[in-house]
């Protein structure tokens, strides 16, 4: 007698049923709105415990097995499976209405097809957490590069304001030196926006605007 040494809760491949793995329903999967609306989704940590009870008992308390080769995965849903129409609301649900039990006392079956949704929906929550990861990483990055600029050029803008004070004064009082009092304008907006940058950018970082 052979022994079986692979995991059946991954005979199926949660990819195949759901490329993109927001398509994945959340679990539990409930028939109606308000069934959903009163029970929220699991924990990716309920999830997983669920998944580990269901590998316990599919493979029959053997822990650390394999995944499956194709031959393997094929040969065991052609032992569980056959084709028609599900009895079940949730197989039709979760992408499986071809499929049914090959037999009417064969409990397996649906404890396949609830491990298959518990992965895609663990792998659905890691998704979620890896773009928010990312999502991340890139306002941390612009914040970066916005404290660059403005240790870059901000004391360069100021200096020049600074040696133009005198000139935009003059300007002011009798309307001469119409560059320099321009000038000054320009460079007050543009160390007006360097700062107003940094200072959402060392917000996001939660650091100091470095001193200039």
């Amino acid at each position: 007698m052979t022994i079986r040494d692979y995991d059946l809760t991954q005979v199926f491949d949660p990819s195949d049923l759901w490329p993109n793995e927001n398509d994945c329903p959340d679990y539990p999967i409930f028939e109606n709105e308000q069934s959903r609306t009163m029970n929220p989704p699991f924990t990716r940590q309920d999830a997983m415990n669920s998944l580990m009870r269901i590998r316990y008992t599919l493979n029959k308390g053997t822990e650390d097995l394999r995944p499956p080769s194709k031959a393997e995965a094929e040969e065991a849903k052609a032992r569980y499976f056959k084709s028609g129409t599900p009895t079940n609301w949730r197989w039709n649900n979760l992408g499986l209405g071809h499929l049914q039990p090959a037999r009417l006392d064969n409990d397996d079956a649906d404890l396949i097809v609830t491990a298959v949704h518990l992965r895609g929906f663990i792998r659905k929550i890691d998704a979620k957490l890896d773009r928010k990861l990312d999502e991340r990483a890139d306002r941390e990055r612009a914040a970066r590069s916005a404290l660059a600029d403005y240790a870059a050029n901000a004391p360069r803008v100021k200096a020049e304001l600074d040696s133009l004070a005198e000139a935009a004064a003059r300007h002011q009082q009798r309307m001469g030196d119409e560059q320099a009092f321009y000038r000054t304008q320009e460079l007050r907006r543009s160390l007006s926006e360097l700062q107003t940058k940094a200072t959402a950018a060392a917000k996001t970082l939660g650091v100091d605007l470095p001193a200039i």
